[in-house]
């Protein structure tokens, strides 16, 4: 029986949904005031499977106190088609896998494109205590919004409010 279904899903698997921290067991991440999911609880290790109705091809979330012995595994009819832990995503990235709960270093949102290829599955699994996410997302990659073309359009709209306001005064 899944722990959580959602639109598109279910997770099941060792974890909890809290709001809170318990020293040794796990952190509310760093700036983050909501239900988030800590996986293994109450055990230590443990994983969550969050099992998609369809093929995805993006996923991400925000890793908080990001630790060595967390993994990220993507599976599609079962078979895996990458996996991540902690160390490599802070080696990508420029993080560290310390699992400091107040570091930026280490609480950061992170991003999986995987572009043509698409997965039914994600593992989420530790070897100790301390794995936190949340917001969760999958779908569709984000559409990055360039900079240049946001100024521009923001200096249009503005150059607009002024020739108007200049013609009605």
């Amino acid at each position: 029986m899944p722990l959580y279904q959602f639109s598109g899903g279910a997770l099941s698997g060792s974890a909890a949904i809290e709001n809170t921290s318990l020293v040794g067991r796990y952190a509310q991440p760093a700036g983050d005031t909501t239900n988030y999911l800590t996986v293994s609880y109450p055990s230590g290790a443990g994983a969550v499977q969050l099992v998609f109705t369809s093929l995805e091809n993006y996923f991400g979330l925000y890793w908080a106190s990001m630790d060595s012995y967390n993994t990220i595994t993507f599976l599609r009819d079962q078979g895996q088609l990458a996996t991540f832990s902690g160390d490599a995503i802070a080696g990508l990235t420029g993080l560290v896998a310390d699992g400091d709960q107040q570091s930026p270093l280490s609480n950061r949102y992170v991003n999986f494109d995987f572009g043509a290829a698409f997965y039914d599955e994600v593992v989420l699994s530790t070897a100790n205590f301390g794995f936190e996410v949340d917001n969760i997302a999958f779908g569709d990659p984000p559409v990055p919004v360039s900079e240049p073309g946001t100024l521009m359009l923001l200096g249009s709209a503005l150059y607009g409010l002024f020739i108007r306001r200049r013609r009605t005064a």
